[in-house]
């Protein structure tokens, strides 16, 4: 343990870390001025894409409104969504389990060990992707439904079937 606090305690550390900081301090003040034009660039690309994608939901759950065919169109693919990535994400679970009961005795063992976490982590990730396209393509679905029309043609369609 002694070992590891020696470098610690001698003086040319000590000086050595305050004279990096005092250099990290004065080189910070002429960074700061294209770090934050950097940052601002950054958001207000974020924004522009924010509001393009806000009005393409907006458009989609117009055209959502106006067709009863393309919501339930809308619904059925956003539940397909969700089941394929809760199959990826069981795929990933269960590749995750083989390859943590897998000995590690031959090398061959291990690059196989290797392939099936990394092909766990793909389908982790690509199960999370599509399972919140899912849950996207259900909430337009859901919002088009709120106020749309073909909801009053429905409720009168079962009235005249009564």
């Amino acid at each position: 343990m002694n070992e590891l606090l020696e470098p610690f305690a001698s003086p040319i550390h000590w000086i050595f870390i305050v004279v990096l900081s005092v250099i990290l301090n004065l080189a910070s003040a002429y960074f700061k001025r294209g770090i934050d034009r950097t940052i601002a660039r950054v958001s207000r690309k974020y924004a522009c894409r924010n509001e393009k994608l806000a009005q393409q939901r907006v458009k989609r759950i117009e055209s959502l409104r106006s067709n009863k065919h393309q919501h339930i169109l809308a619904t059925l693919f956003g539940l397909a969504h969700i089941l394929s990535g809760v199959w990826m994400i069981g795929l990933g679970a269960f590749l995750l389990l083989y390859a943590a009961l897998l000995p590690r005795i031959w090398l061959w063992r291990l690059v196989m060990k290797f392939c099936f976490l990394a092909s766990s982590a793909i389908f982790f990730l690509f199960g999370l992707r599509t399972l919140l396209r899912g849950n996207i393509d259900l909430l337009e679905a859901y919002d088009a439904l709120r106020d749309s029309t073909f909801k009053k043609e429905a409720s009168t369609d079962q009235s005249a079937v009564n």
